[in-house]
């Protein structure tokens, strides 16, 4: 959780600046979205640093829609339990 913090900390302070290093930081994000499918809190992170992604990419993030568009379709989903903690974040992304 503390490297996603710091990840996203960067990642909000860079901006723009953030487009040529997004395939580095982004390959590991799949993964740890389904490996945490126990944590909660690790998710909200995740969730977290895809917003300061997207808002560094702008309109660039299409790329990165066929991981976007699931996280954010779970986490919206009032179906699911961990919307209860996912909800928030995921209309923001």
């Amino acid at each position: 959780m503390q490297a996603l913090h710091v990840m996203s900390f960067v990642i909000e302070r860079v901006e723009k600046e953030i487009r040529p290093y997004v395939s580095s930081l982004i390959q590991y994000l799949p993964l740890l979205w389904s490996e945490s499918a126990e944590h909660n809190m690790l998710r909200c992170a995740i969730l977290t640093t895809l917003i300061h992604l997207v808002q560094g990419l702008g309109t660039s993030s299409v790329s990165l829609y066929s991981f976007l568009l699931p996280v954010i379709k779970f986490s919206t989903d009032v179906n699911q339990p961990p919307h209860i903690y996912l909800l928030e974040d995921g209309i923001e992304l």
